[in-house]
């Protein structure tokens, strides 16, 4: 899903994406300006643009050739790093099986797949940003793993969790370097530090010094840019372009952010990003069964907010979402891509729910020592009869199976069929040029 086709060249069944559209070919210049000696940490090129995923788009085009197809093989190969980075963080927070689905899910929907196959630098925040989640989370396992008896194991593995927060403000830190809705990284990291503060002083005070390494790590690695940008006012000058909402909510007039919060609660199972140039207008991020399923994973969530990952989630989503509440077109994907490493670990939640549910009723229903069950009603006698609790996983199993075959199907349909026929696509993505110079 994320290679095929990428060559930008048209083809019987049709070109996806059918052309090269600007802001890539502005990737593309900006590429060239770095391969020719002119470096810089920020390039205020077409409206601003961060470094980092220009210059290993740069590189690996000299290493693979100067065309369409090196200009995007980066974002797949970043889209497909993304699936591993949710399998290890739904593994390391709620068990294998919750990994394995969160990176199925990521490989087919079509949101992570539309940005794994355009040569634009959003798809790689989520995938630093993921790590750095992945590297602070292995800190605290350690941290809460049983304890050994000996002194000398137990400075170790504190030592151990130190150096991997370290890595983690390090990887937050090189996020801002990614995409201009980096920024919202370093406010879910305090958010989640004062959370901890508040509701698990002891966790923290056993990881203080890691901490304090982690926030120095992120200050280290951000502040040449910051640096830059503060000398540079203008050089960012696409935010002052979709700002709007931001500004009237700071002049005292929240109406714009309050519309934009509904649109984005909407966008999970309604109606979705209204730009075609960010994917098929108007589709929601999910089909409606696993978008109600998302809605029931956050109430789940809030329920156990008291529980760590549960907060690192809420506030994951809290804070992903902030770039496309108080700017203009919400709820716009590209600016909520940072939610992707965790997004489908929600939906999931309410599945592993409900199974640990119907489990237990089961057992109930059940006498162990006759293996009878204690229903009045002889038709739900005759279910639950016919039941068991490998019966009720695989159920559950096969109807995960099922959506995920649905939206393989509707993310084929949807990349190579409906949203390449769009007339807007059509013109963004220069279409009669391609055709015109396959032609020639």
């Amino acid at each position: 899903l994320r290679v095929v086709g990428l060559d930008n060249f048209p083809s019987p069944r049709g070109a996806t994406p059918p052309g090269l559209e600007h802001d890539e070919v502005a990737h593309w210049l900006i590429n060239r300006d770095i391969l020719a000696g002119n470096h810089a940490i920020y390039f205020s090129e077409a409206s601003g643009h961060e470094a980092l995923y220009h210059y290993a788009q740069a590189y690996f085009g000299a290493a693979v050739g100067d065309h369409a197809l090196a200009l995007r093989l980066p974002s797949a190969y970043l889209g497909v790093l993304l699936c591993a980075i949710a399998y290890a963080l739904g593994r390391r927070l709620f068990g294998e099986r919750m990994g394995l689905f969160s990176a199925a899910f990521l490989a087919i929907l079509f949101w992570p797949v539309f940005y794994s196959r355009l040569a634009l630098r959003a798809i790689a925040l989520p995938v630093v940003s993921g790590l750095s989640a992945l590297a602070w989370w292995r800190a605290f396992h350690a941290t809460h793993h049983k304890q050994q008896t000996t002194h000398a194991s137990a400075s170790s593995r504190s030592r151990f969790g130190d150096r991997w927060l370290l890595i983690s403000g390090a990887l937050a830190g090189l996020s801002l370097h990614t995409y201009m809705a980096a920024r919202a990284v370093p406010i879910f990291y305090a958010l989640y530090t004062a959370y901890l503060a508040l509701f698990h002083r002891q966790a923290l005070w056993t990881r203080r010094r890691g901490v304090a390494a982690f926030w120095l790590g992120l200050i280290a690695v951000a502040l040449p840019l910051v640096t830059f940008l503060l000398l540079n006012p203008g050089a960012e000058a696409r935010i002052g372009e979709v700002d709007a909402p931001l500004r009237a909510l700071l002049a005292g007039d929240p109406r714009p952010v309050l519309a934009n919060a509904v649109q984005i609660v909407a966008a999970f199972a309604w109606r979705g990003d209204p730009l075609w140039r960010q994917g098929i207008a108007g589709r929601p991020l999910f089909d409606p069964v696993l978008g109600i399923l998302f809605y029931a994973g956050v109430v789940i969530s809030l329920w156990r907010w008291h529980e760590p990952r549960h907060a690192c989630l809420l506030l994951w989503l809290g804070t992903s979402v902030i770039p496309s509440l108080v700017t203009v077109d919400a709820p716009s994907t590209i600016r909520m891509v940072n939610l992707l490493p965790v997004l489908m670990l929600f939906p999931l939640i309410a599945v592993e729910t409900l199974w640990r549910w119907a489990r237990t009723l089961y057992r109930r229903s059940v006498k162990p020592e006759q293996g009878q069950l204690i229903h009045t009603s002889p038709q739900l006698s005759t279910l639950w009869t016919r039941l068991s609790t490998e019966l009720v996983t695989s159920v559950f199993a096969g109807a995960l199976l099922l959506l995920l075959l649905y939206h393989a199907w509707a993310t084929t349909r949807g990349l190579w069929r409906v949203w390449p026929a769009s007339e807007e696509v059509q013109f963004v993505w220069q279409a009669a040029l391609t055709e015109a110079a396959a032609y020639l």
